[in-house]
């Protein structure tokens, strides 16, 4: 609905004569009004906003630079959990507050595409990459076994 207000709001104006003697003020938090809006109609609450154009305006950016959003745009929870992943991810931390089994589980859970993707890339070379060569030096260490045991039953053999 807040997409489509001042598009609404137009349309309604447009039908009638007197339009252009209507003065409108909105207050909002949302980026859909701002980015149907030239900023030169804009009046910000801080001093210097950053943001450069709000017509037409991507709706993460204006959320970001508009809306007092220095630190991003995801709560604080998820944010500490992807960074705790990303560090042990990294080697920058030997261990992880939660279980390891869990990473994978976490991961997946991520809406941001490109993150959740950049993410699986480093879990998959961290541990699949690990995971592929206990299972080579585990299949090595049969062969050798069973080599042995082959060799061992030829010896027998020529007895």
């Amino acid at each position: 609905m807040a997409k489509k207000t001042i598009q609404y709001i137009i349309d309604f104006l447009n039908e009638t004569d007197d339009a252009k003697y209507y003065h409108l003020i909105f207050t909002t938090h949302s980026p859909f009004l701002l980015s149907d809006i030239p900023k030169e109609n804009i009046i910000f609450l801080n001093d210097e906003p950053s943001i450069k154009q709000t017509f037409g305006a991507n709706i993460h950016t204006l959320l970001s630079d508009s809306f007092f959003m220095d630190d991003g745009l995801m709560g604080e929870f998820a944010k500490n959990k992807i960074n705790k992943i990303i560090r042990f991810l990294n080697g920058k931390n030997r261990f992880i507050d939660f279980p390891i089994e869990q990473i994978e589980k976490v991961i997946k859970s991520i809406g941001e595409p490109f993150l959740k993707q950049k993410l699986l890339d480093m879990y998959n070379k961290k541990f699949i990459k690990e995971y592929t060569d206990r299972q080579k030096e585990k299949i090595k260490k049969q062969i050798e076994d069973l080599n042995s045991q082959l060799k061992e039953l030829d010896n027998d053999s020529n007895r």
